[in-house]
């Protein structure tokens, strides 16, 4: 009778154990993202979150259910590094790889905009095109103002270069003040630059259509997740070297829409004016 009551026991207590592994491996990963800016729909924050979306995807099957959750839009990238940092709602964030942040998180080996991130565009005012068609060297910019980001990379690399930069930390911010005539361009991606006229469609604004700005050493632009989170990284590297290999990936990047502001300018061969960006990417 006590052989037979052991052996009940033994029973039970094996199926509540298999119940847990089945709940626990049931349980989806909750993957948090930087949220989309209030002008859904022209932002390229959905193309990173596809990204990421892909890389889960591939690997559902070996790493389990995902669920990826937005946390409320922030504009400053120092803000967002931050919040991944002390995780407070943020898993992933997207940036330019330079050496602080190879130092401080854990880069994921993918390149996301292939040489759309080694050239700038400047977006300017559109009554100032005109002016623009006499830049063709740095000391012809250098005879104007310019405007960025205080937290942005291209705002060392334009000091680097000479530039005394006026800066502001939002956006929207800096592009008023564009309207405003207190400088004359702002540097952007050629990734960034389809959405910027996007998003303010009524501001005048303008892309120089046949001069850019190219880095000196080519800079890629890729995925950051905790340096503790390993697991996390190692699933999206593995996801996104299969998305890369069956052609998922690139085709992700070529059905981007906003992309293709920036990639019809380089079609057009434009005027290249080189920045040495080797001491902040170095």
């Amino acid at each position: 009778m006590v052989m037979k009551i052991n052996s009940l026991v033994r029973c039970l207590l094996f199926c509540w154990m298999f119940l847990i592994a089945v709940c626990v491996n049931a349980q989806s990963s909750v993957v948090g993202v930087m949220g989309r800016s209030d002008t859904d729909g022209v932002d390229i924050t959905a193309y990173y979150e596809d990204v990421i979306r892909l890389a889960l995807e591939k690997t559902r099957a070996s790493h389990g259910d995902f669920v990826i959750q937005q946390r409320p839009f922030e504009a400053s990238i120092d803000r967002v590094k931050a919040i991944l940092q002390s995780s407070s709602g943020i898993d992933v964030i997207w940036a330019s790889v330079t050496p602080e942040r190879m130092e401080t998180m854990r880069y994921v080996q993918v390149d996301l905009l292939h040489e759309l991130n080694n050239y700038r565009a400047l977006l300017i005012r559109k009554n100032d095109l005109e002016r623009f068609k006499g830049v063709n060297t740095l000391a012809d910019l250098h005879a104007l103002k310019t405007g960025n980001g205080s937290s942005w990379t291209d705002t060392k690399v334009m000091q680097a270069n000479g530039f005394a930069v006026i800066t502001a930390v939002d956006f929207g911010l800096l592009v008023k003040m564009l309207s405003a005539k207190r400088f004359d361009f702002i540097t952007r991606g050629m990734h960034e630059i389809g959405m910027d006229l996007a998003m303010f469609p009524n501001a005048n604004l303008a892309v120089v259509p046949n001069l850019v700005l190219k880095y000196s050493v080519p800079v890629r632009y890729g995925l950051f997740v905790r340096k503790t989170d390993e697991i996390l990284a190692q699933r999206l590297e593995q996801g996104l070297a299969q998305a890369s290999a069956d052609g998922s990936l690139q085709k992700l990047f070529e059905h981007m829409s906003l992309f293709q502001v920036g990639r019809k300018i380089m079609e057009n061969k434009p005027r290249i004016i080189e920045l040495d960006n080797s001491a902040v990417f170095h």
